[in-house]
């Protein structure tokens, strides 16, 4: 399928966003759209990586270039994150089969809020964890190794996979790498670049794959045509993306990779920004009047003609009203037993004390930054600053003892290939010696080969004219061959010496300290592990020191004076509950009280399962607030399966709403399903004494997806019968 370019309007005026990054926020919608990622071996989708797109006021698409670097010198893309992270889980939340991958960045690192929040998110709309990949750079976690080492192995035990995106061996070790939880690995493009253009390379590109494989799965991004595709095929990789497999778009792709021949049918078509149906206009002309007809001269056989046709057409008429109501019906579903809802913040004390002020109460409304407690410190202060200080000092102690031993190993593995290296030195200068004495005793052979074969030639002419007796050639021949053999066994002494100078050049074989290079080779072994583990452990006390420091700092903050500490509400808000009083002691992290959020609510009910598989979630809702003559228009935003019970009762425990829908009693024992529809602040929603319409009985109308049954009945109706029903 042919690559579809993105309408990008370049003359686009930006000076409005561009010197304000909020407006980037305020004045467009953020898009996702996916790239698949494909099982080398089989073609099966593993799983698509979300890919972020803008769309302005103008309906104009930008890519992440254009707005994304002013977003970060602007400090936004932690904000960026946590909302591309919340339409991910509702694509998962929509799709069972579906698996994402999402990429975060550095400003990400750390943020105990998105860990929070991703958590809540995750439970509260039972998505398992697995589905949901994050992808991090390797750049970005070297900025602060420990800070990313904390957050990726908190996000590891909320169950999700960790990706390490974009890496290269640049900016990390391999010990590092090795401490990191992550489940796989994506090599960039320079890595493929090297891998095809430079022979001399090779070794290093196919030992830097060998270690990667033992980490985790490893991804070839960026296939651009199929030499690529081939050389990462050969190469072993477990996984492959790229633009010459799909391109981005805007549905998520989980149809598998077609092979061979059908390599260009599997190739995927971005779909258009929008879609306009085609349509021939239909002709508003009249008919031709037909020509008149003389009447039968039998007047009561006309009337009773006019009568029936009248009484056909009466009859048709009401069938048709009947069809129209009867499907205008089944084409919505409603639902009486919902209720609006809202999103509940509970406030815990920070430290142990007793609550010497309590401002709130239920009903009341509050400001952002508003004083509602003053909690009395406990008298346990002092000592829990000197254990955290203790805390802080051990740790420390350990880390310097860590650093001194690393410092120890690493000269000792210095000074150990130092050595080596002049062992090797000698080697190599004695076997040089050694060749060039061989090289000598070969030309020396080689002469008196010369002078013994002159010698036999010159008796032998001698002995042909009778000068000589035959005693004296056989003597001179005699010493000819010996001469030979002498040069031969020269020569066999020169290539084993040449031989054995190769090698040491080479560093294959010591000839003069055999077993001692066995020794070097295990004992650097051992330092470089002995080196690797404690780099590991320093890069554990350092987190550990930071953590240590950061809970200090926090206490000293808390008890810096004997005042009173001031709890301050974090938002605008109802006082919902309070669960303490004033004079009351409050353990640290003790629920105090409850806050309704009253700029996030929904209607929300429990249907059976069935209902919830025909609604239409694409279309709006209509929600009438109890006896409100007005009624509002809401978007739905979850469908999700519950059991009669179990759920309930968990949703109890870990509910983030302020109320759990009721079960109407014809429901009991079937299979339901939860839906929570979006909706404008109602008419009470400055009514805070009534919790802003909290608890408000609901109707709510979905439409459903039987739209092509109830045209193909309402086609058979007449005209005139549409008109006056509508």
């Amino acid at each position: 399928m042919a690559e579809q370019q993105l309408s990008i309007n370049s003359n686009y005026k930006k000076t409005s966003w561009t010197s304000n990054p909020e407006a980037i926020f305020e004045r467009g919608t953020f898009e996702l759209w996916y790239q698949p990622v494909y099982d080398i071996e089989t073609g099966a989708v593993l799983y698509n990586e979300v890919l972020l797109r803008w769309r302005d006021e103008q309906e104009q698409l930008h890519l992440p270039p254009e707005f994304l670097p002013i977003l970060g010198k602007a400090g936004l893309l932690a904000r960026v994150d946590a909302l591309v992270m919340q339409k991910a889980l509702l694509a998962l939340s929509h799709n069972s089969s579906l698996q994402l991958s999402v990429n975060l960045s550095q400003e990400t690192l750390g943020n105990r809020e998105f860990l929070e929040e991703l958590e809540l998110s995750l439970q509260e709309k039972n998505i398992d964890p697995k589905r949901l990949r994050f992808e991090i750079t390797e750049s970005a976690i070297a900025q602060d190794f420990s800070q990313a080492l904390t957050f990726l192995t908190e996000l590891k035990n909320l169950g999700c996979l960790i990706v390490l995106d974009d890496f290269a061996s640049h900016d990390l070790s391999l010990a590092k790498c090795e401490a990191l939880p992550i489940d796989t690995i994506k090599l960039n493009q320079q890595f493929l670049k090297r891998l095809q253009d430079d022979p001399k390379s090779e070794a290093f590109a196919k030992a830097t794959l060998s270690f990667c494989q033992s980490l985790g799965q490893v991804t070839a991004k960026f296939i651009t045509d199929e030499s690529t595709l081939k050389l990462v095929q050969a190469a072993g990789f477990h996984a492959i993306q790229g633009n010459h497999l799909h391109q981005a778009t805007a549905i998520p792709e989980q149809a598998p990779l077609l092979k061979s021949s059908d390599n260009s049918k599997a190739l995927a078509t971005r779909p258009s920004e929008t879609i306009t149906p085609l349509s021939s206009p239909a002709s508003k002309g009249e008919l031709t009047p037909s020509p008149a007809v003389e009447l039968p001269e039998k007047p009561q056989l006309w009337r009773r003609i006019l009568t029936g046709t009248l009484l056909i057409s009466m009859g048709s008429a009401l069938i048709g009203i009947g069809a129209i109501a009867f499907t205008h019906r089944a084409s919505r579903i409603i639902v009486d037993n919902g209720v609006v809802n809202g999103r509940v913040l509970r406030l815990r004390s920070p430290i142990d004390g007793t609550l010497e002020a309590f401002y709130p109460r239920p009903g009341t409304s509050v400001r952002s930054g508003q004083v509602l407690m003053q909690i009395g410190r406990s008298q346990d202060t002092e000592q829990a600053l000197l254990q955290l200080q203790g805390e802080v000092e051990t740790k420390k102690n350990q880390l310097l003892a860590a650093q001194q031993s690393l410092a120890f190993l690493q000269s000792r593995l210095t000074q150990q290939e130092s050595e080596y290296e002049r062992l090797w030195t000698v080697e190599n200068e004695i076997n040089r010696r050694d060749v060039r004495q061989k090289e000598a005793g070969l030309e020396k052979a080689q002469a008196q080969e010369k002078s013994a074969r002159l010698d036999y030639e010159r008796f032998r002419n001698l002995r042909a004219e009778g000068a000589i007796a035959q005693q004296v050639v056989d003597q001179a021949e005699s010493t000819w061959r010996v001469a030979q053999a002498e040069v031969q066994r020269a020569q066999e002494d020169l290539s084993s010496t040449e031989t054995a100078f190769r090698a040491s050049q080479e560093r294959i074989a010591m000839n003069r300290y055999p077993n001692w290079g066995d020794s070097f080779v295990e004992e650097t072994t051992q330092l470089r592990q002995q080196i690797q583990d404690q780099t590991i452990l320093i890069n554990t006390l350092r987190a550990d020191v930071r953590i240590a420091e950061e809970r200090l700092r926090q206490a000293q903050s808390q008890y810096s004076d004997r005042q009173a500490l001031a709890v301050t509400s974090p938002l605008d808000a109802v006082v919902y509950s309070t669960e303490s009083e004033q004079g009351e002691t409050v353990n640290q992290s003790e629920q105090v009280l409850t806050l309704l959020d009253c700029n996030e609510l929904w209607a929300e009910a429990v249907i059976s399962a069935e209902a919830a598989a025909r609604i239409n979630p694409q279309k709006p809702v209509l929600v009438e607030l109890g006896n409100s003559e007005q009624a509002i228009t809401g978007e739905l935003e979850l469908i999700q399966g519950v059991s009669p019970l179990g759920d309930v009762e968990r949703s109890k425990r870990l509910q983030v709403q302020a109320l759990v829908p009721s079960i109407a009693p014809e429901l009991v024992g079937k299979s339901l399903s939860r839906v929570k529809v979006m909706i404008p602040p109602p008419p009470a929603h400055k009514n805070t004494d009534q919790f802003c319409g909290l608890g408000k009985p609901t109707r709510l109308t979905f439409s459903t997806e039987n739209k092509s049954w109830q045209q193909q009945v309402t086609r058979f109706v007449p005209r005139w019968v549409k008109n006056l029903l509508s």
